[in-house]
């Protein structure tokens, strides 16, 4: 028996794709060697007219097994970027793996981040048009805080 597979993208259970114009929030649970598994507690999209600002964004305390983002197009300096601002409410720092997809690509490619904090709102930007980002792999870091 002959299988053929053509485009099937291989992507690890725990990832999540988010759209822009997004604010999610993910259930963590540890599992084993540092490891989170990561689940979607809510997903909802807001409009252009929602008023996004990084002070307001995220200044509540998140749950102690909750990551919460907002990923939209903002003003970032003196330039319109893509804009990922997120939280975790962990009492550890985590590290993740995150991939975007530009306007006009067919393929996510890998992207740098930053170490996630405990209850430290953290921004990534790219001067890209990012359209979607998938976050997972969620570690415990060596990092110290």
């Amino acid at each position: 028996m002959l299988l053929i597979f053509f485009g099937l993208k291989a992507f690890s259970q725990d990832e999540n794709v988010i759209e822009l114009k997004t604010q999610a929030t993910f259930i963590l649970t540890q599992t084993s060697n540092g490891r989170y598994e990561c689940k979607v507690a809510e997903m909802k999209k807001f409009n252009e007219k929602t008023d996004i600002t990084g002070d307001q964004l995220l200044k509540d305390k998140i749950d102690t097994n909750q990551v919460r983002l907002y990923f939209f197009r903002g003003k970032f300096g003196d330039s319109k970027k893509t804009l990922l601002i997120i939280k975790s409410g962990l009492k550890v720092a985590l590290n993740y793996n995150a991939r975007i997809k530009l306007a006009g690509a067919e393929e996510f490619r890998q992207t740098d981040v930053e170490p996630l904090f405990p209850n430290v709102k953290s921004l990534e930007e790219w001067p890209d048009n990012v359209i979607e980002i998938m976050l997972g792999d969620f570690t415990l870091t060596n990092n110290p805080m």
